[in-house]
C-alpha cells in the first residue's frame, strides 16, 4: 500500500482522508494534528491578549515565515467569538454531507459542530497532539519528523507522498505602516482578536479591506466609543460604512505612538486608543526543508512552485490544500484532494513536465494571484470533477457546481448585507 502522511486534521485534512481511503484500499494514511481535537480553524480559544502587536509584528519580519508558538496548552487560531460565515451554508458543506442548518449564514458554533461530527470517522487515523516539527525527503521518501505534546523525544516516519493541510492562518501579515514599531503597544492583529469587549470605550482604528475587517468593525459597533476603518481599495468590502463605521482612507503613517494616524488624503485620526491589523496572512509552510521551501515565494506573499494550487510542482508527490482565497474552503479542499488521490492512485495520469511548466507558465502571467473569486471558484471545481469523473464512478467525487450553486454564489454579497440589516450586526 502506498504510506500516506497528512498534516492538519482540520477540514481540508480530513476531506484528504477520507478522498484518499476512498481510492479501493491503495493508500494507508496516517495524519498528525499538533491540537487535542478536530476543528483547525474553527476551534475558538482565548488568544495571546495584550502581547499580540509585538508577536505578530516580530514573526512576521522574519526572512522565513515561521509557524506559530504554543500557548495556554494549544496554538492560537485566527477564530473570534462572534462569527458568523460570509458565504451561505447551502454551499458551504461537503459533497456528500451538506451543512443542515436553519441559518443561511451560521455562527461558528454551528460550524465547529459540523466539521466535528463530519469528521469522526477518521479518528482512528489521526493522531493528536503531535506537532509536524521537519518534513523533508531523502531518496524517494518523505521523512516526516513529529513530536507529541508530553513526549520528550521526537518520532521519525517515512511515507510515499505527503498532503500539508494546515491552512493559512499561520504567519500574520504585519503592513509596512511608518510608526508602527512604536505603536505595537496598542496593536493586535485580527488573528488574535476574540471579542468586542476589550475594546470597550476606546476609539478603535481597523485596518483592512477584506471580509475580516468589515466584520470586526461591524462588531465593535455598540461597544466602542468610535470605530474608523482604513482599506486601501475603493472595491474593497463596504457594508460596514452603512451600520455606522466610520471609512478612511489608507493609512500612511503612524505618530505619537499608534495616538496619530496620517491618512493618503492628508487628514489624520486624533486619540486613537487601540489599532486591530485584518490585514492578513503570510503564506507559512515552517516545517518544510530548505530544499523543497520554493514551494512557497521567499516573501510569504504566494506560492511558487506549484501546479494547478495544490500539486508541488517539482515533486508531484507532495500536495498541499486549500491555500486560495476569495473561495469556498470546504468544497474548495474537498475537489482538490479528490483530484490528488485520483492521480496518486493512478486513476488519472500524472501530469507530464510540459503540462505543468504550460500552466505555471499561464499561471505567471496572470500575476500569480492566489484569487479565485467568484466565478472563477466554481469554474476550478468543475474542471477538477471533470478530471474526476474522467477516471471512472468509483472514489469520494467533488460538489457538483451547478446552476443552482452559481446562481446562489453570484448574490453572495447581497445575501449577507441582508442578513447583516436582520441581525443588525450590533452584538
Amino acid at each position: 500500500m502506498i504510506e500516506v502522511a497528512v498534516i492538519g486534521a482540520g477540514p481540508s485534512g480530513v476531506a484528504a482522508i477520507k478522498a484518499l481511503q476512498a481510492e479501493h484500499k491503495k493508500f494507508r494514511v496516517t495524519c498528525f494534528e499538533r491540537q487535542s481535537r478536530f476543528g483547525g480553524v474553527w476551534l475558538y480559544d482565548t488568544g495571546l491578549g495584550e502581547c499580540s502587536g509585538k508577536h505578530a509584528y516580530e514573526r512576521s519580519r522574519k526572512a522565513r515565515h515561521e509557524g506559530e508558538l504554543p500557548r495556554n496548552g494549544g496554538w492560537p487560531t485566527p477564530m473570534y467569538d462572534r462569527l458568523y460565515t460570509n458565504v451561505p451554508s447551502s454551499l458551504m458543506g461537503f459533497a456528500e454531507a451538506p451543512m443542515l442548518t436553519s441559518e443561511q449564514f451560521p455562527d461558528r458554533h454551528a460550524v465547529f459542530q459540523y466539521v466535528e461530527q463530519y469528521s469522526e470517522d477518521v479518528r482512528p487515523v489521526v493522531q493528536f497532539d503531535t506537532e509536524v516539527v521537519s518534513l523533508s525527503k531523502r531518496g524517494t521518501f518523505w521523512t516526516v519528523v513529529t513530536k507529541h505534546r508530553h513526549a520528550v523525544e521526537t518520532s521519525t516516519a517515512e511515507f510515499d507522498k505527503v498532503v500539508i493541510a494546515t491552512g493559512h492562518y499561520e504567519s500574520p501579515r504585519v503592513p509596512d505602516i511608518r510608526g508602527l514599531q512604536e505603536a505595537l503597544d496598542h496593536v493586535e492583529h485580527s488573528k488574535y482578536y476574540r471579542e468586542p469587549a476589550a475594546y470597550a470605550g476606546k476609539r478603535t482604528l481597523v485596518i483592512g479591506g477584506g471580509p475580516s475587517g468589515e466584520d470586526i468593525a461591524i462588531g465593535l459597533i455598540g461597544t466602542a466609543e468610535i470605530v474608523w476603518r482604513s482599506k486601501r481599495s475603493t472595491e474593497a468590502c463596504c457594508d460596514a460604512d452603512e451600520f455606522g463605521v466610520l471609512p478612511v482612507p489608507e493609512v500612511v503613517a503612524l505618530e505619537n505612538e499608534g495616538r496619530t494616524a496620517r491618512l493618503a488624503d492628508g487628514n489624520s485620526l486624533e486619540d486613537i486608543d487601540a489599532i486591530i491589523l485584518c490585514t492578513g496572512y503570510h503564506y507559512s509552510v515552517p516545517y518544510l526543508d530548505e530544499a523543497h521551501s520554493d514551494l512557497i515565494k521567499r516573501d510569504g506573499r504566494t506560492l511558487d512552485q506549484v501546479y494547478r494550487f495544490c500539486l508541488y510542482s517539482r515533486d508531484i508527490s507532495l500536495a498541499i490544500l486549500a491555500q486560495n482565497n476569495m473561495v469556498l474552503p470546504f468544497p474548495f479542499a474537498q475537489a482538490q484532494a479528490c483530484w490528488v488521490a485520483r492521480i496518486w492512485s493512478g486513476r488519472l495520469p500524472a501530469p507530464s513536465n510540459e503540462a505543468i511548466e504550460k500552466w505555471r507558465e499561464n499561471w505567471l502571467q496572470e500575476g500569480s494571484s492566489m484569487s479565485l473569486a467568484h466565478p472563477a471558484d466554481g469554474a476550478y471545481i468543475d474542471a477538477l470533477l471533470r478530471d474526476c469523473r474522467a477516471a471512472g464512478p468509483s472514489g469520494l467525487m467533488p460538489v457538483d457546481w451547478a446552476n443552482e450553486r452559481l446562481e446562489i454564489r453570484s448574490r453572495v454579497p447581497d445575501l449577507k448585507l441582508a442578513d447583516r440589516r436582520r441581525r443588525k450586526m450590533y452584538f
